[in-house]
């Protein structure tokens, strides 16, 4: 992680961005340009709140200084929830929850598996390090991102 070249989590950065940038035609090829443009402030919010639930009182930061020291342990479980609730709620007010109970159950899988990934990614990390650090934070809001827009990518049938 301190190598000032790409390192392994650059590759997985680079992984994860293709993948998202892939996952955008795929939306639109199945509904419409609108939803490409409404899933993803969605991916990326849920990959924000995935940082959030990573930040919570009981986590630890992995070294001494950087993002990890700052952030580890700041967020309450109170904050963490509603943050959690709000998202949920942005999403079923989307437009992508509109009259298609189907679709509207898709996204909100979608997230809850983006977020899943995120707790993967961090469970992983404090294991392997000790805590959390900046490039943690970051891999695991790229990673329940790319889970959330993959999956709304996925659904066969957004109509």
């Amino acid at each position: 992680m301190k190598q000032p070249d790409i390192g392994p989590f650059g590759v997985l950065g680079v992984v994860l961005a293709l993948l998202q940038i892939g996952a955008l035609p795929a939306v639109s090829a199945a509904g419409s340009w609108a939803d490409a443009l409404v899933v993803t402030p969605v991916a990326a919010a849920t990959g924000r709140v995935a940082a959030v639930q990573a930040a919570g009182t009981r986590v630890a930061s992995a070294t001494r200084n950087g993002l990890g020291t700052l952030v580890a342990g700041t967020a309450s479980r109170p904050a963490q929830v509603a943050l959690t609730v709000s998202l949920f709620g942005a999403v079923m007010a989307s437009g992508l929850a509109d009259a298609n109970h189907d679709r509207a159950a898709w996204v909100a899988v979608a997230v809850a598996l983006g977020l899943g990934g995120g707790w993967v990614v961090r469970v992983h990390s404090v294991r392997r390090l000790g805590g959390v650090t900046g490039d943690v934070f970051g891999a695991l809001v790229e990673v329940a991102a790319t889970i959330t827009l993959v999956l709304l990518a996925a659904k066969p049938a957004w109509r």
